[in-house]
């Protein structure tokens, strides 16, 4: 749902109403629920009930502070397990239900595999001590890399961090679209921020959620980078490292290589990706690495469940890339999509090892 938010060759009528799950929902919890579970961290913490911003999971109170710190509180929303588990459920139905249509073929495959995938997360993602846990590895792992922010105190439903000042790619991306000429993400912030996925990939643990509503300009240096919300995170496993490795030496990092559709063919087959013919392989490797205009679900057998936490960074990034780009043009600014740009990070990151 996410994803399709940054799919710009789709109707801008899907894109505003699928980016609305990246931080702009309008669920909000009851108040007696709030207090309920905020009341246990007691006086070290202060907070005011109107949130900030709200999720499918959770939603944010900004007006918070922990032992008079600046602070930021997330609250999970009631329920939240049991209704994640059915809506597992749900997407492999309707991406059974869709296939036979020419404009959904390959969504029984696609989401079939992450519905697979993200069953045993359920429990990790909506456990917020869990959560804090991520976060605290992150942080040390990352440290003088990208800003994440430190967590001062968690329960299963509650997690209370500090406030880190900037701007949510989220948010850079609507002052985009209503004309401001803000100076975020430009060519250099973008490779960062490959360069950081690439780097967790690699280092065993990373966030696995990347949409704008995750992803920060921080206030403290022009290129520098962000991450929000630990509870989509991934432990690499010895299988996954293995396809990380394949994935990474065999990218295509040129026009020439990625106009290669027998080489793609290969290339994904390795990768647990099974196409049919090599025309499939270029459209599947145009959707989910180069962010250019395809259909919205790859025509394949088959994807491996152990590489879709693999694919979902670098699908998202490179969506990232080529939207950040559009708006930054249309505002004024110079600047160039380069398709290979996530790729290349993790290539270099396998070079580097």
């Amino acid at each position: 749902m996410q994803f399709v938010g940054l799919r710009d060759d789709l109707p801008d009528g899907y894109q505003q109403w699928f980016s609305k799950a990246q931080e702009d929902n309008k669920l909000r919890s009851p108040a007696d629920h709030v207090q309920k579970t905020l009341a246990v961290f007691g006086p070290s913490l202060t907070w005011n009930y109107e949130p900030l911003k709200s999720a499918s999971i959770a939603q944010v109170h900004l007006d918070v502070t922990w032992n008079g710190q600046a602070a930021v509180a997330k609250v999970q929303h009631p329920h939240v397990r049991d209704q994640y588990l059915a809506d597992l459920d749900t997407m492999k139905y309707l991406g059974e239900y869709v296939n036979h249509h020419d404009e959904a073929k390959g969504a029984a495959v696609m989401l079939g595999a992450l519905a697979e995938k993200l069953r045993p997360t359920v429990v990790a993602e909506t456990d917020f001590t869990k959560e804090a846990e991520n976060q605290r590895r992150l942080r040390e792992s990352l440290r003088g890399i990208a800003t994440v922010a430190q967590v001062f105190a968690a329960t299963t439903t509650a997690l209370v961090m500090e406030r880190v000042n900037g701007m949510t790619a989220a948010q850079v991306i609507q002052a985009w679209k209503d004309g401001e000429k803000l100076d975020h993400f430009g060519p250099r912030q973008r490779r960062n921020l490959y360069s950081i996925y690439a780097r967790m990939v690699s280092g065993g643990l990373f966030q696995a959620d990347p949409h704008p509503g995750n992803i920060m300009s921080p206030n403290e240096g022009a290129d520098a980078i962000g991450l929000l919300d630990f509870g989509q995170c991934c432990e690499v496993t010895p299988q996954q490292r293995i396809l990380f490795h394949e994935f990474a030496v065999g990218a295509p990092t040129s026009e020439f290589e990625a106009n290669n559709q027998e080489r793609n063919l290969e290339w994904l087959n390795r990768l647990g990706i099974k196409v049919r013919t090599a025309k499939q392989a270029q459209a599947t490797a145009n959707l989910l690495f180069f962010g250019q205009k395809s259909p919205m679900f790859p025509d394949t057998k088959a994807i491996d469940p152990e590489l879709t936490p693999l694919l979902l960074p670098v699908l998202y990034l490179s969506r990232f890339e080529n939207k950040v780009v559009e708006l930054r043009k249309a505002v004024g600014f110079e600047d160039e999509a380069n398709s290979f740009a996530v790729l290349m990070a993790f290539r270099n990151q396998i070079a580097s090892n």
